[in-house]
């Protein structure tokens, strides 16, 4: 799917039909925002599993792997988190690039990984993507709406819109009728 990769507060209540596709689906979405190329190309690159530690980003793991297989690319671990504290640690004591290595070690067919520290995740994604080594990234959506999505954000969302690859977007499942 394509999107136009509007934003502001009206587009954030109201939402698109790439949105309301992603919400009212149970498989993982391929979605091309504005600014990737007509001619882009997922033969090359990477595919990059993005995760932030939710239990909604480790649902990426799993399609990242599927895509990795059946495009032959290699698949990385991208754990976007806070800058790091100074004790270095994060929850329950352990610093994100251990739990990270650990992640990678523990999947079949990740080559590599990665944490990038930073405030703006979806600023920090868009920039990786401008080096050419990415083919696509997996980003897992919370699926919230209406106040909840105006107040915290999407970091997908602002990801497709901003990134010059596309997004395989895993959905958080069916809304409730």
């Amino acid at each position: 799917m394509s999107s136009h990769g509007g934003y502001g507060s009206a587009r954030t209540l109201v939402g698109s039909v790439t949105e309301e596709v992603v919400r009212s689906v149970e498989e993982p979405v391929l979605v091309v925002g504005s600014r990737v190329a007509a001619d882009v190309s997922l033969g090359d690159g990477r595919i990059v599993a993005c995760l932030d530690g939710s239990a909604y980003s480790g649902r990426t793991l799993a399609p990242a792997q599927r895509w990795s297989l059946a495009l032959g690319l290699p698949l990385w671990l991208v754990l976007v988190a806070p800058a790091p504290s100074p004790h270095g640690a994060g929850p329950g004591g352990v610093r994100p690039e251990r739990r990270l290595a650990a992640l990678a070690r523990s999947l079949e067919g990740v080559e590599g990984w990665r944490v990038v520290h930073d405030r703006h995740p979806d600023r920090a994604l868009a920039a990786m993507a401008e080096d050419g080594r990415v083919a696509t990234f997996v980003m897992a959506t919370h699926g919230r709406t209406g106040w909840t999505r105006v107040l915290a954000g999407s970091v997908t969302a602002s990801t497709v819109r901003r990134a010059t690859v596309p997004v395989l977007v895993v959905p958080a499942g069916p809304a409730a009728p």
